[in-house]
This record gives structure tokens, C-alpha cells and sequence, in this order.
């Protein structure tokens, strides 16, 4: 994890994201579960473009007592060690990262292959997206043109990590699987509030909320659009569903409203 030393507001908490990312979005559910008072930045779309803290170009990014730090699973284990926020809490921690590393992995190349890689899913989620910033006599030449490499980088991904024929079925089947794997964990004891058993909502939640909230576009006060509905990624899964609920209590998703520019 690194960390860069810079001046600022130290008692402030910046986060500098990309609207409508799953990654900005897992450190925005994480700050609101525990109801920690932030600020948030837009960085540039273009990342060579963005001016950030660390001199870095990705994000999300979070500022905070004099440094900058990257990655959403680092920026947790960041606030861990400076407010005792307890995302990876020690006696589960192994457990917390095995689920954060599948979030980051399976279901992070899930939400790749419904956003770029799939036809429709492309044109009902970023494609029509980028519509409201690109005039429409170059819209579809010139979009689809320069988004075309990105396209064919994230098939290659997903083909490596879902290791299967890229198509819906076999996509949302492999959805299903980890669904009923969380339906399971959620049904292990009675009045079970979160995954492992936790009393709030760890890492492992965070995360997996996240990526359920960027497929469906459930994204708060933003929107993406998408080809994929909350009934077809939690169905009649009713601890997941209770769990889905919880944590839509917990973080309202907020993106505007707080803004520092």
C-alpha cells in the first residue's frame, strides 16, 4: 500500500473518484457504513488528464491527514490503521480477503462483460452513457472506434478469469453460482445481519454489495444504465435479498452533495 504525503486539509476526508465506477463506489459504501464525513472530487474522465494528490492517474483516490492512497481495498486497510474502521477485522481477516480478492476478480469481470463486452449490455449501459457527452453526429463513429481496443482487452480478461465461452448464459450462470454460494453463508445462523458472521458490514460485503449495485445500475444518485436487473442477479434468494436491503440502508450511495469542487 502506498501512501503519498501532500498538502491539504488534514482533517478532511477527499475521495476523488469516476463517477459511476465500481471501484469509487466500494469506498463510497465503505465511508458511509460507518458514517465517516467525506468530500467528494470528480477526477478528469481521461485519466492522463487527471490531477490527483499522489501524481498518480487512477482512482479511486482518498486524502486524508497529509496522504493520498490507491486501490478501494487498500484505501480500507488505510482507514483500518488511522480510525480503526475494522473492514478486515482480525480474527476473520483471511476470510474477508478471499472474498474481497473474488469481488475484485469474478464479479469485477461479470460487470466487464455486461458493460463492454456484450453487445446490448454496452449499448444500455457505457454507450449510452458517453451519448450525453459526445455530440451525436460523432457519437457512433468516433466512440465506438476509440472505445473498440479498451472492448477487446476487457473480452481477453474476461475469457481469462471466467474462464468460459463469452455469452450471457454461461456468464449469468457463473453469476448464479457465487449468488447461491452467498445465499449460503447468509443462511448459516439464525439472524445473520452480514457474511462470516460479522455484527457490520466487512470488506467482504462492501465489495460484493458494490459489484451488484454497478451491474444492476443501482448506483444511488447516479446512473450508468445497464442490461442487467436486480431480479436476475439475486432472484428469489431471500437472505441475500434481506442482506442486499441491509446494506442499501447502510449506504444511500452519494455522489453529489458532497462535493469539494
Amino acid at each position: 500500500m502506498a501512501t503519498h504525503k501532500f498538502h491539504s486539509r488534514p482533517d478532511d476526508i477527499i475521495l476523488h473518484v469516476s463517477p459511476g465506477s465500481q471501484y469509487s463506489l466500494k469506498v463510497i459504501v465503505a465511508l458511509e457504513s460507518r458514517k465517516l464525513p467525506h468530500f467528494i472530487s470528480f477526477a478528469a474522465i481521461v485519466p492522463k488528464s487527471r490531477v490527483l494528490p499522489s501524481g498518480r492517474f487512477m482512482v479511486p483516490e482518498l486524502e486524508f491527514k497529509g496522504k493520498a492512497v490507491n486501490d478501494s481495498s487498500d484505501i480500507m486497510r488505510f482507514l483500518d490503521e488511522e480510525v480503526k474502521a475494522n473492514f478486515f477485522p482480525d480474527e476473520i481477516k483471511d476470510q474477508v480477503e478471499a472474498l474481497d480478492e473474488e469481488a475484485e476478480t469474478t464479479l469485477d469481470a461479470i460487470c466487464d462483460y455486461f458493460n463492454y463486452v456484450d453487445e446490448k449490455g454496452f449499448e444500455k449501459s457505457l454507450l449510452q452513457s458517453m451519448s450525453r457527452y459526445v455530440p451525436w453526429y460523432a457519437f457512433w463513429i468516433n466512440v465506438r472506434k476509440r472505445i473498440k481496443p479498451t472492448r477487446e482487452k476487457k473480452a481477453l480478461k474476461c475469457r481469462e478469469v471466467l474462464k468460459c465461452d463469452l455469452n450471457r448464459d454461461s456468464v449469468l450462470g457463473i453469476l448464479d453460482e457465487k449468488m447461491n454460494s452467498y445465499e449460503k453463508m447468509l443462511g448459516s445462523a439464525e439472524d445473520q445481519k452480514f457474511l462470516l458472521l460479522s455484527s457490520q458490514p466487512t470488506a467482504a460485503d462492501i465489495a460484493i454489495f458494490a459489484k451488484i449495485c454497478r451491474l444492476t445500475d443501482n448506483l444511488g444518485d447516479m446512473s450508468i444504465g445497464s442490461d442487467v436487473s436486480i431480479d436476475d442477479v439475486i432472484g428469489d434468494r431471500e437472505n441475500l435479498k434481506t442482506w442486499y436491503e441491509r446494506m442499501e440502508d447502510l449506504s444511500p450511495r452519494r455522489w453529489k452533495g458532497k462535493r469539494v469542487n
